[in-house]
């Protein structure tokens, strides 16, 4: 599985998972197949844009890991056939050693989205 994550650092595995997934300017994107991780830097973000989904595209992640998005993010997300996933990790490493755990996010914060 590929899982992409918005990070506030990169510091390999124990980059901090971002509390905003839209203002996040990196994303890890972790293969659970080869073990290896990656980051991806968002260069800006526009309003209504959701720039962090598209650029993303081309990486082809199978789930994302947030701790919340809006609705807008969602529903591109469901339309890639990209899962979003939650838990309570706050570190890469921690999101990776609990895979199996994380939950299916149910619904979107409504921070202005």
């Amino acid at each position: 599985m590929k899982i992409a994550i918005p990070i506030k650092n990169n510091d390999g595995m124990d980059s901090v998972v971002a509390d905003h997934f839209g203002r996040a300017a990196d994303f890890a994107l972790y293969d659970s197949d080869t073990k290896q991780l990656k980051v991806i830097h968002v260069d800006e973000h526009k309003e209504k844009q959701c720039l962090p989904v598209k650029k993303l595209d081309e990486h082809k992640p199978d789930a994302m890991y947030v701790f919340g998005m809006g609705w807008r993010a969602m529903n591109l997300l469901e339309q890639r056939g990209i899962k979003a996933k939650t838990g309570n990790y706050k570190t890469i490493k921690q999101v990776v050693e609990h895979l199996g755990d994380l939950k299916d996010l149910q619904e979107s914060c409504s921070e202005g989205h």
